[in-house]
């Protein structure tokens, strides 16, 4: 789905294209899929200095100070774009752009990545 994004975000706005409704299927099924991964985030460890970290309490703190604010609002920007599809805010191209936001969570599979390392010692 970040892929989509990726890829669909930067057309539709530099073009001004209106998304077909098998772009709109997209938009929901991308809004359904980041809903799941802010649910996800909640329930996921995370490494600290090589150590992993799974206390309920400090997985949902460290997502609350990293990631959720943007995630949050990335979903909510998907909901009032579905919700109201004839509205100003369908046409507010730039606001869309904050969507590809999502690709700044590659740099989070990075960071897991070097992590993990860490905790072998690699």
């Amino acid at each position: 789905f970040m892929l989509y994004d990726f890829l669909t975000i930067p057309f539709y706005f530099c073009w001004g294209i209106q998304p077909s409704s098998t772009a709109t299927v997209m938009v929901v099924l991308t809004a359904i899929f980041w809903t799941c991964d802010i649910i996800m985030n909640f329930n996921t460890g995370f490494f600290s200095g090589g150590i992993l970290q799974m206390s309920r309490r400090a997985v949902v703190l460290h997502y609350l100070r990293t990631w959720f604010a943007l995630d949050i609002c990335v979903v909510l920007l998907d909901v009032l774009i579905l919700a109201d599809s004839t509205s100003a805010l369908r046409s507010a191209r730039a606001i869309r752009v904050l969507r590809l936001l999502r690709v700044a969570k590659i740099s989070k599979l990075n960071q897991a990545i070097e992590d993990v390392c860490a905790s072998f010692g690699i």
